[in-house]
């Protein structure tokens, strides 16, 4: 849980900077763009990715409402070799991005906030790359709903339900593995009845067994 008085203090921060919309895939950072300028999220999620060497979209990060980007791009003063782009239709309030490391030093719990996102973010993405590296398909798809379920998900009557778009393709990209086979290992997800996936939205119907089926 992050601290609310720094979320509100980012969210007052931000509160006077132009808004702007983007709609669903639009890209709002380039690799070697420079880095300008800080999106805060106001709405909607977007997804952080890279091209391997074959070429593929690798997804590294999805963020949510309340968080503002590409701080460690503008924190490191690194050249940028990502993507960033609508995973959803999207609000943002931008601001330049020497003023944002300015309120961050000098606001205390802010900092501290942004700080243990970074960990957190280290932490999955740690998690994640195990998965990737010891894993067979279809643990590595039940890992990866695990941590969206944790991250993104709301309950219901039906299970939990994840609060993004997921298509084969998007969950292809963030395991490393092929479209079809991401396809095979979700029908067997749910003929077990595990899963339900319907029009880019999964829900994890028995969650103690999917954590079971993860070993």
């Amino acid at each position: 849980m992050y601290n609310l008085k720094a979320v509100l203090q980012v969210k007052q921060f931000f509160a006077p900077a132009p808004e702007k919309t983007f709609r669903k895939g639009s890209i709002l950072i380039s690799p070697e763009d420079k880095v300008e300028n800080i999106y805060y999220l106001a709405s909607g999620n977007v997804k952080m990715t890279v091209l391997n060497s074959n070429g593929e979209d690798i997804t590294i990060h999805v963020f949510r409402p309340g968080a503002f980007f590409p701080m460690m791009l503008a924190i490191s003063n690194s050249p940028n070799r990502f993507y960033f782009q609508a995973l959803t239709k999207i609000k943002v309030k931008i601001s330049p991005s020497d003023k944002v490391v300015g309120f961050l030093k000098k606001e205390q719990m802010p900092l501290y906030d942004l700080t243990v996102r970074f960990a957190k973010g280290l932490d999955g993405l740690s998690a994640r790359l195990e998965s990737l590296l010891g894993e067979k398909a279809l643990n590595r798809i039940v890992s990866l709903l695990l941590y969206l379920a944790d991250k993104f998900g709301k309950d219901s009557h039906e299970g939990r339900k994840i609060d993004l778009p997921l298509s084969h393709q998007n969950i292809a990209s963030w395991t490393g593995l092929e479209r079809e086979t991401v396809s095979r290992q979700m029908k067997t997800l749910s003929d077990k009845g595990l899963v339900r996936y319907k029009r880019q939205k999964i829900t994890i119907i028995n969650l103690n067994k999917l954590v079971k089926q993860a070993g």
